[in-house]
């Protein structure tokens, strides 16, 4: 969920989703007209039917953060050896990123395989960066 001190007030209900807008007292989120200024026509989330369902939608949200801030995680990482000037700075940030990238493949937040093959491809330029 949105902080409420980033962009104003989070108006945005216990689902997920902004009651004004979904019951049409925001014209610019639910029409052609919003449409034209880049907004996509809003299309009303499936609401849960059940307590269940309730708590799958809290917990899923809820995991999409973790997930989120996870992935920001490993990209700067990742970034972090790729834009590394000498060997043994790339080598303590291949360390870093391995082991996120281990992480991530074994919370199937990325395919295992692309993290096999981004470890793959970051070794090499650490070794290319060794040898120059």
């Amino acid at each position: 969920m949105q902080d409420a001190g980033r962009r104003g007030v989070d108006r945005r209900g216990p689902f997920g989703y902004d009651s004004a807008s979904l019951f049409g007292e925001n014209p610019d989120r639910n029409t052609r007209a919003g449409a034209d200024r880049g907004a996509a026509v809003f299309r009303r989330p499936a609401l849960p039917n059940n307590k269940s369902a309730e708590k799958r939608m809290r917990t899923n949200e809820i995991r999409a953060d973790r997930n989120r801030a996870f992935r920001s995680r490993l990209r700067s990482a990742l970034k972090k050896v790729r834009t590394a000037s000498d060997s043994a700075v790339g080598a303590a940030a291949l360390r870093e990123a391995s082991s996120l990238l281990d992480r991530a493949a074994r919370k199937r937040i990325i395919h295992p395989n692309k993290a096999a093959r981004a470890k793959s491809r970051l070794n090499a330029f650490i070794g290319r960066l060794a040898g120059s």
